[in-house]
């Protein structure tokens, strides 16, 4: 069956389950999933009042975790967000490509099933051209369903995400990008938190019960954070607080590279450097450049103390850094110092100063420079220091 796009991708919710039972192509369905994982699993025994002990509790052999891209987008509820135009939506296709096709997201496996992208805030030729780009010739997934518009929640949005899930049970992803779009009007009687953590929790129960991962796609705020880049989500604590996972795409503070943050209570937080692929318009890990520090796990502060002392020609001490890194101070610089000592980056020579250890500094037998350096970007954002007469000049005065 064929539908006819004009202002959205339109099909009745009615219509899905035959559809799905007249396509030869989809994968076997898995088992109906329950809370506690999927049907053949036996569920914990309760008493009358549906409370379990401990003793059995600890006893019990829980399922696997479930991922839909492994150790990034786990079953629960995901919230996506980031400035307006900064690309949530081709990372959004993107997770969706990955999921349906079986491929990867930043590196990242992902487990292939059916996806559901909700894209929103697209037509349906930009929607096409988005695919074209992302595809890249290649051919175009059955297994990834999209839409250009959907019912809101309190209408019969969450009714037809049912029937959508029932007609397609091997689905692992719904990505609604943007919540907004779905969402009830806010009665003003109530508070924005009681609103917000109320709409979050309605769907995370559909996919706490369905066992797959669903994404909601929203912007960040003006207000930033750098210790804390989740309190940029747009919303109230209602959004943050019933949300299991948390993906925070933003601008380093120096705009020095882009990063993605993530917290959640399946996933280890951690902070990604990334890069947006203009060619591609794919996202990637920022390492892909080549930058050896972005891959050894080091925080932004710590990632800027490396690229500084590599800039340098001189050892730096703790003041040095901070008078060039702006917001940092003495102590603070010196913590970083310190971590990039104990991991073998830097050297400690002379004083309270350091530079890069030889693994790093990259000088040759005529004491030049490798080719291997820190992102052009990287580079391009920290101030200059001064020239005090090159690198192997310095230290050997130091030495003396």
């Amino acid at each position: 069956m064929k539908t006819t796009m004009s202002h959205g991708l339109h099909k009745q919710p009615k219509q899905l389950k035959q559809l799905k039972q007249s396509e030869e192509q989809q994968q076997e369905p898995e088992a109906q999933p329950t809370a506690e994982g999927t049907a053949s699993e036996h569920a914990l025994v309760t008493d009358d009042l549906g409370t379990v002990s401990l003793s059995d509790l600890m006893e019990y052999e829980m399922p696997p975790q479930r991922w839909a891209i492994e150790d990034l987008v786990p079953t629960g509820l995901t919230i996506l967000a980031g400035r307006p135009k900064f690309g949530k939506s081709w990372f959004a296709f993107d997770a969706c490509l990955a999921v349906a096709t079986g491929g990867t997201l930043l590196g990242k496996p992902a487990i292939q099933g059916t996806a559901l992208y909700l894209a929103l805030e697209d037509t349906p030729r930009r929607l096409q051209d988005r695919a074209k780009t992302l595809l890249g010739g290649q051919p175009a997934p059955a297994s990834l369903r999209v839409r250009t518009d959907w019912s809101r929640l309190d209408l019969e949005g969450l009714a037809d995400l049912e029937a959508f899930l029932d007609a397609y049970l091997d689905t692992r992803l719904v990505v609604i990008d943007v919540i907004k779009k779905v969402a009830p009007p806010h009665n003003t009687n109530r508070s924005q938190y009681a609103y917000d953590y109320e709409l979050v929790s309605k769907l995370k129960r559909l996919a706490d019960s369905r066992n797959l991962a669903i994404v909601l796609v929203t912007h960040t705020t003006k207000f930033s954070d750098d210790d804390d880049p989740f309190v940029e989500i747009a919303g109230s604590t209602g959004t943050t607080g019933a949300m299991d996972t948390g993906l925070v795409m933003r601008q380093h503070r120096q705009g020095k590279y882009k990063e993605l943050c993530i917290r959640g209570r399946d996933v280890s937080e951690d902070r990604f450097p990334i890069r947006f692929d203009e060619h591609t318009c794919r996202w990637q890990l920022a390492s892909e450049e080549g930058d050896p520090f972005v891959a050894l796990g080091l925080t932004p502060e710590q990632h800027d103390v490396a690229s500084l002392l590599w800039m340098s020609d001189a050892p730096m001490a703790p003041k040095d850094v901070a008078e060039m890194l702006e917001g940092m101070s003495a102590s603070a610089a010196t913590k970083h110092l310190l971590h990039l000592a104990n991991q073998g980056i830097a050297e400690r020579c002379g004083y309270g100063r350091y530079h890069l250890s030889a693994d790093y500094r990259g000088e040759d037998g005529e004491g030049e420079m490798a080719t291997q350096s820190p992102s052009p970007t990287a580079r391009l954002a920290l101030p200059s220091l001064p020239r005090r007469g090159g690198r192997r000049a310095s230290m050997a005065a130091h030495a003396a």
